[in-house]
Protein backbone atom coordinates (compact mmCIF):
# COMPACT_ATOMS: atom_id res chain seq x y z
CA UNK A 1 0.00 0.00 0.00
CA UNK A 2 2.53 2.49 0.75
CA UNK A 3 4.31 1.85 -2.55
CA UNK A 4 1.30 2.94 -4.16
CA UNK A 5 1.68 6.17 -2.43
CA UNK A 6 -1.01 5.10 0.74
CA UNK A 7 -0.35 5.91 4.32
CA UNK A 8 0.11 3.59 6.93
CA UNK A 9 -3.17 4.55 9.19
CA UNK A 10 -4.00 3.23 12.23
CA UNK A 11 -7.28 2.38 11.06
CA UNK A 12 -6.46 1.21 7.52
CA UNK A 13 -3.84 -1.54 9.27
CA UNK A 14 -6.18 -2.53 11.81
CA UNK A 15 -8.88 -3.67 9.52
CA UNK A 16 -6.21 -5.06 7.22
CA UNK A 17 -4.83 -7.15 10.03
CA UNK A 18 -8.74 -7.75 10.75
CA UNK A 19 -9.49 -9.02 7.24
CA UNK A 20 -6.19 -11.04 7.43
CA UNK A 21 -7.84 -13.13 10.22
CA UNK A 22 -10.92 -14.08 8.57
CA UNK A 23 -11.63 -17.26 6.42
CA UNK A 24 -14.97 -16.02 4.91
CA UNK A 25 -16.60 -12.88 3.73
CA UNK A 26 -17.65 -10.20 6.29
CA UNK A 27 -19.44 -6.70 5.91
CA UNK A 28 -18.20 -3.70 6.68
CA UNK A 29 -20.16 -3.33 9.41
CA UNK A 30 -19.26 -6.53 10.84
CA UNK A 31 -15.45 -5.66 11.03
CA UNK A 32 -16.75 -1.92 12.87
CA UNK A 33 -18.01 -4.52 15.55
CA UNK A 34 -15.83 -6.70 15.98
CA UNK A 35 -12.85 -4.13 16.15
CA UNK A 36 -14.92 -2.07 18.22
CA UNK A 37 -15.73 -4.95 20.60
CA UNK A 38 -12.09 -5.84 21.05
CA UNK A 39 -11.55 -2.31 21.66
CA UNK A 40 -10.21 -0.95 18.65
CA UNK A 41 -11.04 2.60 17.91
CA UNK A 42 -12.02 2.63 14.39
CA UNK A 43 -14.82 4.47 13.03
CA UNK A 44 -17.51 2.70 10.64
CA UNK A 45 -16.33 5.97 8.02
CA UNK A 46 -12.95 4.92 7.94
CA UNK A 47 -13.63 1.01 7.70
CA UNK A 48 -15.71 2.14 4.50
CA UNK A 49 -12.84 4.31 3.04
CA UNK A 50 -10.21 1.48 3.92
CA UNK A 51 -12.85 -0.71 2.00
CA UNK A 52 -12.55 0.99 -1.21
CA UNK A 53 -8.92 1.81 -1.24
CA UNK A 54 -8.73 -2.20 -1.37
CA UNK A 55 -11.22 -2.83 -3.65
CA UNK A 56 -10.04 -0.10 -5.72
CA UNK A 57 -6.67 -1.75 -5.92
CA UNK A 58 -8.09 -5.23 -6.48
CA UNK A 59 -7.21 -6.65 -2.64
CA UNK A 60 -11.11 -7.44 -1.72
CA UNK A 61 -13.88 -7.51 -3.93
CA UNK A 62 -17.27 -5.59 -3.18
CA UNK A 63 -20.31 -7.79 -3.01
CA UNK A 64 -23.60 -6.02 -3.24
CA UNK A 65 -26.42 -8.14 -1.55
Amino acid sequence: MRAGGYRRGAARVRVIDFLDRQGCCVAAQEIHQELRSSGEAVGLASVYRVLDVLADKRLVQRLDL
